[in-house]
């Protein structure tokens, strides 16, 4: 094992170069059974929370809600949950931002897909003629089945071009599958892990320093501005976080 790395974020990266999406996720082979125990919990949790939270910033998005501040604080906690089980990487854990968050809890949600209107009826009508066709056997009246065959050629043409139409789909958000969210999380974040074993600790050392002093000085413009406005009672602008 590589004594920079966890043996989950070993895992991670090992498993990141595999093309089978089975054999690509973690197991208990690799990390134990109790410490996969851990992790499949753990994502298990982050699945369902991330979703919400993803569910929430388009309600806020649609302006069907102000804030998101008790989603985001309950998708932030399970992902220094996850973060924790990784360990450090470099010297460092990863870092828990609300940007990394971000672009990791996106994996739990996607734009489903289905058809609708005379689509859906071209398409039902498809599959009973196909159903028809393969239960076709010798001896069978061949008018029949040239008939049954032509009508199958046609709706299908017809089904191509009602695809095409205006209201022929209806597109939703909706959660993903559990391994589909597993598997694109577990190869992204492994990407993250490999970024940061490469660089230099120098280098992690004065980024981490930088956002510090950002956001220290981010505060304190807010506190300035929250100070003035009680001297002149006048509404405080927000700062930008």
């Amino acid at each position: 094992m590589n004594n920079n790395m966890s043996v989950i974020a070993e895992a991670l990266v090992y498993n990141y170069t595999i093309f089978n999406n089975k054999e690509s996720l973690i197991n208990g082979g690799q990390v134990g059974v109790e410490t996969y125990g851990k992790w499949k919990s753990t994502m298990t949790n982050a699945w369902d929370v991330f979703y919400k939270y993803e569910c929430a910033k388009r309600d806020l998005m649609l302006k069907k809600v102000t804030t998101v501040k008790v989603e985001r604080e309950a998708a932030m906690t399970i992902f220094k949950e996850i973060l924790d089980l990784i360990g450090e990487v470099n010297g460092f854990k990863l870092e828990s931002s609300v940007d990394n968050l971000n672009a990791l809890s996106q994996h739990s949600k996607h734009m489903k897909k289905s058809i609708k209107g005379k689509a859906m009826t071209l398409a039902s009508e498809v599959s009973n003629l196909d159903k028809q066709l393969k239960n076709v056997h010798t001896g069978m009246n061949e008018d029949y089945v040239s008939n049954l065959e032509k009508q199958y050629e046609a709706k299908v043409e017809e089904l191509k071009l009602a695809k095409k139409q205006v209201e022929s789909a209806d597109r939703k958000p909706t959660q993903v599958k559990f391994n589909k969210f597993l598997g694109e999380f577990e190869h992204d974040i492994a990407s993250i892990i490999q970024q940061q074993s490469a660089q230099p600790y120098e280098e992690i050392v004065a980024e981490r320093e930088a956002k510090k002093a950002a956001n220290r000085a981010k505060a304190k413009a807010r506190r300035d501005a929250n100070k003035a406005a009680k001297t002149s009672n006048q509404p405080v602008e927000t700062v930008a976080a």
